[in-house]
């Protein structure tokens, strides 16, 4: 029996990816979240619609900011590129997702007050 080590490859990523997205309700922005709020997890539906757009989830999920207000600062350029389809009331949304994947509760603790 000859084993073909590119499709097994393929195979096993493909249940991991399956796997990982059972356990965050489908979506990636979400694995590996400690109990996150209703909130943080509105925000990441949010952010899973709307910035793979332009951006790939990959992409995403890879991507490293100095501070949450990098986020905050990030995610409203981004709601101004046309096309980008993210609304003024989402965009605090989306940072709390991307803050909270980041920097934990912390991170989320130093947004609050913080205005546009």
């Amino acid at each position: 029996m000859t084993i073909n080590l590119h499709a097994l490859v393929i195979a096993l990523a493909a249940m991991t990816s399956a796997c990982s997205g059972a356990q965050s309700g489908g979506n990636p922005l979400l694995s590996g979240m400690e109990d996150p709020s209703e909130t943080v997890q509105e925000g990441c539906a949010i952010a899973k619609q709307k910035c793979t757009r332009c951006h790939t989830m990959d992409q995403l999920l890879a991507a490293k900011v100095g501070s949450p207000d990098t986020w905050r600062l990030y995610v409203h350029r981004m709601r101004l590129m046309p096309g980008a389809g993210i609304r003024e009331h989402e965009e605090p949304k989306i940072v709390q997702c991307l803050v909270y994947r980041s920097f934990g509760n912390e991170g989320l603790a130093t947004l609050k007050g913080q205005t546009k």
